[in-house]
Order: structure tokens, then C-alpha cells, then sequence
């Protein structure tokens, strides 16, 4: 039990990684100086 909560962690803090990465990939992407370049 214990190895597996400790794996259901390790998955949950990859995808809420992967998750924060997104948006702020997103909010980096709505950033006025990116329309500049376009």
C-alpha cells in the first residue's frame, strides 16, 4: 500500500508539472510582446 501511494504521488505531481508547464505556455503565448513578432 505504502509503494503504491507513493507511486499514485510521483504520477500526480508529474501531471500537475506538466499541467503548470501548459498554462504557462499559454499565458506566456497571450503576452503582448509575443503579437510584436507576427
Amino acid at each position: 500500500m505504502l509503494s503504491g501511494f507513493g507511486l499514485t504521488a510521483h504520477c500526480a505531481q508529474t501531471q500537475t508539472k506538466e499541467i503548470f508547464e501548459s498554462v504557462a505556455k499559454q499565458r506566456f503565448q497571450k503576452f503582448p510582446c509575443g503579437s510584436f513578432d507576427r
